[in-house]
Parts: structure tokens; sequence; C-alpha cells
């Protein structure tokens, strides 16, 4: 599961979701949408990072993300996914609930878009660098 050790394996699968309840709990309440903001935002950061770490390996598993309604390989449409909706988190934690996010919000969710493409495609241009390497390895071994 993602990296996770088997013996953390059971654990965290029974954890993920209860964090993800919590987390929907606390963005319902005007009294507590700013803390469920910055905890979405940080489990999609980690969560990301999972995903990143698994694209720098070369490793693409299935990610059952919404059980047995979608399931997807892990890759960089779920990491651009992953970074866009942790913005938003950011964007809860730090306007608030109800609040105008006016035009500065616009400018800073421009920049961290962009970043989110930066980081995408620089983890597909690896991923592929990746892979054009295992196939040359493969052409030379099928030459030899």
């Amino acid at each position: 599961m993602f990296g996770v050790t088997e013996s953390l394996a059971r654990p965290t699968a029974i954890a993920v979701p209860v964090a993800e309840l919590v987390i929907a709990v606390l963005l319902v309440s005007d009294a507590t949408a700013r803390a469920g903001g910055l905890a979405a935002a940080l489990a999609l950061i980690v969560f990301s990072a999972a995903v990143a770490r698994l694209m720098a390996r070369g490793e693409a598993p299935d990610c059952n993300c919404f059980g047995p309604l979608h399931s997807s390989h892990v890759g960089p449409g779920m990491l651009a996914r992953n970074l866009v909706l942790a913005a938003v988190g950011v964007a809860v934690a730090v306007a608030g609930p109800g609040a105008g996010l006016g035009i500065a919000f616009a400018a800073w969710a421009g920049l961290v878009g962009v970043a989110a493409i930066a980081v995408v495609g620089f983890a597909t241009w690896r991923e592929r660098a990746q892979t054009r390497r295992r196939l040359g390895a493969i052409g030379k071994s099928a030459a030899d």
C-alpha cells in the first residue's frame, strides 16, 4: 500500500479513511473549517509525496482511492489532482469559511497551478526517461 511496510498496511488502511472522515467533519462547521482545510492540505501533501516517490521509482500500483467506484494507476494525473486539492485546502485554511478569496488569491492559485504543472511535468519526464532506459537495456540484452 503505497510503500507502507507490511506490518503497517492494515492499521494504515483503517487510519486513512478515518482521518479523511474527521477532515470532512472539520470542514462542515465554520468554527473548525480552517483546521479542516489545513488538515486536508497536509494529508494531500503526504499523499502527493507518496505518489511522487512511487513515480520516481518507476512504480505505478493501482489506487482504489474511491473504493470500488473507481480504480486507476498512480501517476501524473493523480499527483496533479492531489496538489490542486491541497491548494484548495490551503485556501480554506487561509481565507476561512465563507470568506471572499479576492484577486490576491487568484494570483496565488495561479502560482500554485504553475508549480503543480511543473512538478507533474518533471515527474512525467523522469518516468519516461526511466522507461526509455529500461527498454534500451531490454533491447541490448535481446541483441546479445
